[in-house]
């Protein structure tokens, strides 16, 4: 394992950890995931939402927190290739102590990585939203957790579907920024909003954005994604409640 030199910036860290792998060419894209208690399965494999492998830049300000709240050290490891985009696990203790700034270590790639052409799949499963079970939150407790973190365009839409008379047949979670729907006594995702600006999740473009992405699945698989205004996607939303969660033919 080898530790950081450099400024704690997560951008500058993933490129001298990127520099002193000597990897065969350069990635196109760097992608980093959040490493969470129970995130490691029995068979050692790591399983993540695909909510949660996030672009660099999207995981920027995360970081910074993490950087400024007290843990003694951060490990980056690198996990290998995964869909042309280098994969970054970022880890911290379990508790902060109090630390003035981390020790930020890098290692990788895992031994069965290496053997295996650089492919993070031998060591990392990311998971649909559709498999993923649903905590089933209340729309306040979404509502708060954005509002704490400031994500305007999102805020709006959830304060705007809180509003709508058939919300309260629905079930709520949010991860990363990604809304995540179901109808009662369902447990996995069934729909799913996202940003509208093509980023595939993490935080807008613009502050004034109004165009929302709405991603219904069957099973794993995505069936339909419409990209609309906040009342034309809510609109869409309530003709799949009012005719009973219906699965959307395939685009």
């Amino acid at each position: 394992m080898q530790t950081s030199s450099s400024s704690g910036a997560l951008n500058d860290e993933l490129a001298s950890l990127l520099s002193s792998l000597n990897l065969p060419a350069v990635p196109r894209e760097i992608r980093v995931i959040e490493i969470l208690p129970g995130d490691y399965g029995e068979d050692g494999y790591l399983r993540v939402p695909s909510a949660r492998v996030l672009l660099s830049d999207d995981f920027s300000s995360r970081f910074d927190q993490l950087v400024r709240a007290g843990y003694s050290w951060i490990n980056l490891n690198y996990l290998g290739m995964h869909e042309g985009a280098a994969v970054v696990a970022v880890e911290v203790p379990r508790h902060a102590t109090g630390a003035p700034k981390p020790s930020i270590n890098y290692s990788g790639p895992p031994r069965v990585v290496s053997e295996s052409m650089g492919e993070a799949a031998t060591v990392l499963r990311v998971i649909d939203p559709a498999q993923t079970a649903m905590r089933g939150r209340a729309l306040i407790e979404v509502l708060d957790e954005l509002t704490a973190e400031g994500h305007e365009p999102m805020i709006r839409f959830v304060a705007a579907l809180g509003e709508r008379p058939w919300a309260g047949q629905l079930r709520f979670d949010v991860s990363m920024l990604r809304l995540w729907l179901a109808g009662p006594n369902v447990s996995h995702v069934q729909a799913m909003v996202t940003y509208g600006d093509g980023r595939r999740g993490g935080v807008p473009l613009s502050a004034a954005l109004d165009r929302y992405d709405l991603t219904f699945f069957h099973g794993s698989q995505p069936t339909t994604t419409t990209s609309q205004t906040l009342a034309e996607t809510l609109d869409r939303i309530g003709t799949w409640v009012t005719a009973g969660y219906p699965v959307p033919e395939p685009d």
